[in-house]
Order: structure tokens, then C-alpha cells, then sequence
């Protein structure tokens, strides 16, 4: 339990983290595995997270920032839910609306919002023939590097943590 000293310049070297890995993500490719992706239960529309790599231990672009593409079917509805990490979302394709702290916005193709941590929100996608696709620039690499990441369900907070996840096949 006794705690260490690692010299400073030695802590500096350590601390260097490689070049990221720049990456390009083809839109006929996002949309061909997004309409292969299944709906996931936690947001009950169909998501995908964008990383550099392969690598099945990717996070996000960097250990602070997450690229998730989600795509709602005509009239579908993502589940009401708040966490520890914000979202920025861009959208890309239809129209839709967004509950968000209790005030419901508008949104379109060509649109940008923000979703503060722990505020609550939702994607409604208000077309009954077309899907609607929006990305979410987000901090849970961060959060979950930090060991902060929760979110917020019926029963209270709850902590994500390694031994709480869902197996990755869930």
C-alpha cells in the first residue's frame, strides 16, 4: 500500500503518448454499417462508435474524444437518458427533435447542438419515411480513462465500471 516516486523527467517520458492515427470514414461505408448494425437496447437506435484503429480496445479518436454516428428509422425514438459526459451533435441526414433538460428543439440536416453532462435528452426522429443520421463528438473516453463514467436510470446513478459492462458481444 506504500505509494512510489518516479523522477520527474522519467514521469515526462512515460506520460508521451504516440502520434494518433489519422482516419477517414467514407459515407457509403458509414451508412452500409449502420444499416447492418442492430438497434442497441441502451439507446434504442442503431449507433456505432468511429475509431482510428482495429484495434478491438479502441475507445474513441484519443483518450479524450469519442466519434459516435447513430441512425433513427422513420418515427423511431432514442430512449430519454443523462450521463457523465456531454455530447456535441452534428446532423447529418433528415429532421428530428430532441428533449433536452425538458425543452424540446428542433433539429435538421446542417445543425449542430450540445448536450451538457447529466442533462437529459433524446433523438426523435420525426420523418415517417426517411431515417435520420447524426454524429456525437463526446468526452466517455475521457470520463471512463478517469474511472467517472456513469449514467443516470430508474433506480439511480450507476458507475460503469470494467467488472459492471456487458460482455462486448451483448
Amino acid at each position: 500500500m506504500n505509494g512510489h516516486f518516479i523522477a520527474f523527467a522519467r514521469y515526462l517520458a512515460r506520460s508521451a503518448q504516440p502520434a494518433g492515427r489519422p482516419a477517414i470514414w467514407r459515407g457509403p461505408d458509414v451508412d452500409a454499417a449502420l444499416s447492418a448494425q442492430p438497434t442497441s437496447p441502451q439507446r434504442l437506435t442503431r449507433a456505432l462508435a468511429l475509431t482510428p484503429t482495429d484495434d478491438p480496445q479502441a475507445l474513441g479518436l484519443n483518450g479524450s474524444i469519442s466519434l459516435i454516428v447513430q441512425a433513427l428509422g422513420p418515427g423511431e425514438t432514442g430512449r430519454m437518458h443523462s450521463h457523465s459526459f456531454w455530447h456535441l451533435y452534428f446532423v447529418l441526414k433528415g429532421r428530428g427533435a430532441s428533449q433536452i433538460g425538458g425543452e424540446l428543439i428542433s433539429w435538421s440536416a446542417g445543425d449542430s447542438f450540445y448536450v451538457p453532462a447529466w442533462v437529459d435528452h433524446d433523438l426523435q426522429n420525426l420523418s415517417t419515411t426517411e431515417d435520420a443520421v447524426v454524429y456525437s463528438a463526446q468526452n466517455l473516453p475521457e470520463q471512463a480513462a478517469t474511472g467517472a463514467l456513469m449514467r443516470k436510470e430508474a433506480a439511480g446513478y450507476v458507475h460503469i465500471r470494467a467488472e459492471a459492462a456487458a460482455p462486448a458481444d451483448a
